[in-house]
């Protein structure tokens, strides 16, 4: 018999494929015979990822973490280049304060992949990069707030030992 659901072929008549696991229902024909295995559904059909949602995904990657990081890295270089000219600054503080969209675009990106095809590994491992993204920012955002209310606590402490 042939499954048609990973398209590997088995000799046990048993009521589950050995390879994937899934049922298999006679009734409703989900085992194949030899001859039908050309009707399979092709591989990647099988495990989600179609060329459609791999592009998804790698665009999704390159707003989300690459854009900012190019935004980013061209306005340092324009601030170093050019400190004096104004319209220079003004254009990178514009294309500082559009850089936030780029990780929203990239989440949604992320989130079209997945509704489209959610079997995709790779939209799966994709959703899972902006999850520990996100985790690591908030924890950063704590970090950084105790740190701020550390020194602020330490500057009025110094100031009440003032003479004067």
């Amino acid at each position: 018999m042939i499954c048609r659901h990973c398209g590997k072929e088995h000799v046990s008549e048993g009521e589950f494929c050995p390879f994937c696991g899934l049922k298999n229902d006679a009734a409703e024909g989900a085992v194949l015979s030899a001859a039908d295995s050309d009707n399979a559904p092709p591989e990647e059909e099988m495990h989600g990822d179609k060329p459609q949602t791999k592009l998804l995904c790698i665009l999704s990657l390159i707003f989300g973490f690459g854009a900012p990081a190019v935004v980013y890295a061209g306005n340092e270089l324009l601030d170093i280049l050019f400190r004096d000219v104004s319209f220079i600054q003004k254009m990178t503080d514009f294309a500082g304060e559009i850089a936030v969209l780029f990780p929203v675009a990239g989440l949604v990106l992320m989130i079209v992949a997945r509704v489209k095809d959610p079997k995709s590994k790779f939209g799966k491992i994709v959703m899972w990069i902006y999850i520990a993204a996100t985790i690591l920012a908030v924890i950063l955002a704590v970090i950084l707030i105790f740190a701020f209310v550390y020194a602020m606590v330490s500057c009025c402490e110094s100031f009440k030992n003032c003479p004067g």
